[in-house]
């Protein structure tokens, strides 16, 4: 791996790039902020007295820790002028421009990337290069709402495919890998939410000293209405003296499908004097909404809709925010405008 992790599953919110990361945290407590999934080992050629391998190095920590992105971005360029088939240089060349959210510049460099990738790519930079396309595709869900949903989700397919990885390695990287498929597939339709639980449980299978991935599990069997799964699952998080505010939010969510709308109410204004987070508010009024829905209340279930999208306007363009839209009558439009605006200020900003 090529950072550890203070906690490698700690609540979600910092991974990889705006609103692809934003999505993904609100409904899991396993992050995949990594970059790298393992450090893959660069060939050694010299410039200018350093390696390859060190270059790349020093790029990459300009880029990622330390926020430099502009230098880091110029020397992954310097490398190609040498090296012009180095497929890690236009790994970090596509990483560089995500963080600047000019997907559409960082797509095009995960093609150059895989355009000079083949059978003689080490498995550790192969897997490395399938999981930041599967990453910089994911992230453009802020700006393209699903346009890129099935390259992510190749990708990231093409990563677990990988051959020639330590047994141990490719166990730790599928934990990571099959996680973010299923996070993805959690925000479509019925079937990629049968999809997204059998991602949930194969994550689990490699790792089942944490059993966080309940969570998410839990949440896709309530969006296709298998209540008891459901439930099962909730009860699995619940095995502890004290609940926070996301199991709560998950059991009001559960009482609001099956109908019991007076406890579901209780645990929402119980924890609606205790979220003191945004995750926590995300959740708070997605959940509340459902309810409100449940009930026929459509105008409070438009507030909560609201709500969410004061938080984030990049909500305008998650599938299931459209859908409830649709449902409700509601005009998005300027919402969308705005991000399209941004979106176009965005893809303009250059790092050359």
């Amino acid at each position: 791996m090529r950072k550890k992790l203070k906690s490698k599953y700690c609540i979600l919110i910092a991974i990889v790039i705006a609103l692809g990361i934003f999505l993904i945290n609100i409904n899991s407590k396993k992050p995949i902020i990594k970059f790298y999934l393992i450090k893959p080992n660069s060939s050694h050629v010299i410039f200018n007295n350093h390696s390859t391998e060190e270059t790349l190095k020093k790029a990459k920590e300009l880029v990622e820790e330390k926020g430099e992105i502009q230098k880091g971005y110029a020397l992954y360029k310097f490398i190609l002028k040498k090296d012009p088939t180095n497929v890690e240089a236009y790994m970090g060349m596509a990483y560089a421009y995500g963080k600047i959210n000019n997907f559409e510049k960082a797509i095009e460099y995960i093609k150059q990337m895989e355009k000079y990738m083949n059978s003689s790519t080490p498995p550790e930079i192969a897997v490395n290069a399938y999981y930041i396309a599967g990453i910089i595709y994911s992230g453009t869900t802020m700006y393209e709402g699903t346009k890129y949903y099935e390259d992510a989700i190749n990708a990231f397919q093409k990563a677990l495919e990988v051959q020639g990885l330590k047994e141990d390695v490719k166990r730790r990287n599928d934990i990571y890998i099959y996680l973010r498929m299923g996070m993805l597939y959690l925000d479509g339709d019925i079937e990629d939410k049968k999809k997204a639980i059998e991602c949930f449980l194969k994550s689990y299978e490699n790792d089942k000293d944490d059993k966080t991935v309940f969570f998410s599990i839990a949440l896709a069997y309530l969006d296709i209405e298998e209540y008891d799964k459901a439930l099962e699952y909730i009860e699995k998080l619940e095995n502890k003296p004290e609940q926070d505010n996301e199991n709560l939010l998950l059991r009001a969510r559960y009482y609001s499908e099956i109908g019991e709308y007076k406890k579901a109410d209780d645990l929402f204004n119980s924890t609606n004097k205790k979220i003191d987070n945004q995750k926590d508010w995300i959740k708070y009024y997605s959940y509340h909404a459902i309810y409100y829905e449940k009930l026929k209340e459509y105008d409070k279930a438009k507030e909560c809709y609201t709500k969410l999208i004061d938080i984030s306007p990049y909500f305008v363009n998650e599938y299931n925010v459209e859908e409830a839209a649709k449902r409700l009558g509601m005009d998005l439009s300027k919402e969308k405008q705005e991000i399209e605006q941004e979106k176009e200020k965005a893809y303009s900003t250059s790092l050359d």
